[in-house]
């Protein structure tokens, strides 16, 4: 039975391997054909299990980015923004491969002795699960394991499934104790090329993460916070940041980062109006970051005076919305810096080459040296760019709200600077042979200035003002990350500035997102939410906190 099981399994990771060959680093994949014996099985299943996950925290961000104002959401209502069938992809990552190969990984690799193989899959199916949990809620688990057993497994709570993750991660970490038959192959390992140490220290600081989540209706996170800060085993350092990278290969497979094929290979997606003003005007100088964040295509708008100008960039004819506060971006950034409002519905026009693209960070695109031209697919790094699941900032500025909120060891405007730090050294040395040796790249004086201002800002400031600048300052760091930044406003409230809707009644905010049209339809345990304001359980803010 176990050996049918087996072969099943590797149908299904077979198959989704050739599924994921089209983004990154098929070099670290194994051939199936060349699987010993004795381990090659738990090898592939568990390589399958690493490269779904780089696939399914690729959508993961999508929705979440657009929600927080990160990147354009259309409306003009928070219902008809998003579709059911938007989470099919990941949904199917989650389920039909990604837990589908970890289960088999758990069990094969224990009876065999390779813990460490084992330690790894349950991290990864932990991350899994508590993703599912903070987009979704409720989500099948405790029947969805065995899914050969039971086409319709029902709904857990997601509490349970949350807990179930944490159980995870310590039974990962006692696996990682164990002696070892073998080590997982090096060149299977897409993450951190078979280093136990580097996975023991993630899974400490997804149970950083796990506290911090839970911290409005868990009593225990701040001591549990404080044993991992005196443990110290934690990312603090960028050679432990938990994060895919991808290649410059444009065919069999293509590698490249999925945001550089997204803005240079002929399309583009809007960056939000807000986020663009966020780090162009939300301190007294831009953003050190801008540049490497952002390319820009043209340094200038069209000339709202003809019609051409007005078929480009409709907005430019239009009145600002009488909601907004003076405070609030409206269509026109400054310096050609070109996005889109929140929740603005128009259809599509044709400034796919004007628009502001993803630049050098985190997609591997073209640092913006204010040359104001079209984007090719042979700009900057060519695609070699990452996806920022967890790094050093972020670890930090887990800990300042922490120490801000839960009084956990350690002073939260120390921990702040050292987030905003570690984000600067990450992106300003991202690929600096793509940077044009003529470059006006951000120096040392201008980034104190913009450490210096936020923490003096700080350090003046309320608690409620303290934990507004903390967050504000993950989500710019975040950038490529939606999910962190759509967790910590859900937690939080803040940034406190977002810009609103174009309309000025869009709705309850997302506070979870609509089960996938695929499990809606499938599953008879599963049927459609009645609100997308259905809170997660760690979300116990007012119904109307945000919006």
């Amino acid at each position: 039975m176990m050996k049918k099981n087996i072969i099943k399994y590797l149908i299904i990771c077979f198959t989704a391997l050739i599924g994921a060959c089209e983004t990154t680093n098929l070099d670290l994949l194994d051939d199936p054909n060349n699987a010993t014996a004795d381990s090659g099985d738990t090898d592939l299943l568990l390589n399958g299990a690493l490269v779904n996950f780089k696939n399914f925290m690729e959508v993961v961000h999508e929705s979440p980015m657009q929600v927080v104002r990160m990147t354009h959401f259309y409306g003009p209502t928070y219902d008809n923004g998003v579709s059911p069938s938007n989470f099919d992809t990941e949904w199917s990552y989650a389920y039909a491969s990604i837990l589908a190969d970890t289960r088999a990984v758990i069990t094969g690799a224990t009876d065999l002795e390779l813990y460490d193989h084992a330690g790894v899959a349950k991290i990864i199916e932990a991350y899994t699960i508590m993703t599912l949990v903070d987009m979704f809620g409720d989500v099948p688990y405790s029947e969805a394991i065995s899914y050969a057993d039971n086409l319709n497994p029902a709904l857990d709570d997601d509490a349970d499934v949350y807990e179930a993750a944490l159980a995870l991660l310590n039974d990962a970490l006692s696996d990682f104790e164990k002696t070892s038959v073998s080590t997982i192959d090096s060149d299977n390992d897409i993450y951190y090329g078979a280093d136990i140490s580097s996975w023991t220290t993630l899974a400490k600081t997804l149970k950083l993460r796990y506290y911090n989540n839970t911290r409005l209706v868990n009593s225990s996170s701040a001591s549990e916070i404080e044993a991992l800060i005196a443990e110290g085993d934690l990312i603090f350092s960028s050679e432990l940041d938990f994060q895919v990278e991808y290649g410059t290969s444009d065919n069999d497979p293509d590698t490249r980062h999925y945001k550089f094929t997204d803005s240079y290979d002929g399309g583009g997606e809007y960056i939000a109006s807000y986020f663009l003003d966020l780090l162009y005007y939300g301190k007294s100088d831009p953003d050190p970051r801008i540049r490497y964040y952002f390319y820009r295509q043209t340094l200038e708008y069209p000339d709202a005076s003809t019609d051409d100008g007005l078929f480009t960039l409709p907005c430019l004819a239009q009145s600002r919305p009488l909601h907004y506060s003076t405070s609030d971006p409206f269509c026109v950034i400054g310096d050609g810096y070109w996005g889109r409002d929140h929740m603005n519905d128009e259809g599509g026009v044709p400034d796919g080459d004007q628009i502001t693209i993803w630049g050098l960070y985190p997609a591997g695109g073209r640092y913006d040296n204010n040359d104001g031209e079209a984007a090719s697919i042979s700009d900057g790094a060519k695609g070699a760019g990452i996806n920022p699941i967890w790094n050093v900032a972020a670890t930090y500025f887990v800990l300042a709200e922490a120490s801000l909120e839960l009084g956990t060891t350690g002073d939260p405007a120390t921990y702040l600077e050292a987030a905003i730090r570690a984000s600067f050294t990450k992106v300003l040395n991202f690929n600096t042979s793509s940077i044009p040796s003529d470059a006006d790249t951000p120096t040392d004086a201008e980034i104190d200035a913009y450490v210096t201002e936020v923490i003096d800002e700080f350090s003046a400031g309320s608690d409620e003002e303290k934990l507004n600048i903390i967050m504000t300052e993950a989500m710019i760091s975040h950038w490529g990350n939606g999910l962190e930044v759509y967790n910590g406003y859900r937690r939080t409230g803040y940034p406190d500035n977002l810009q609103p809707a174009i309309t000025a009644e869009p709705g309850s905010f997302i506070r979870s997102f609509p089960y996938a049209s695929n499990a809606v339809n499938r599953n008879q345990n599963i049927s459609a939410k009645s609100s997308y304001a259905v809170q997660v359980f760690w979300d116990t803010n007012p119904a109307e906190f945000i919006d």
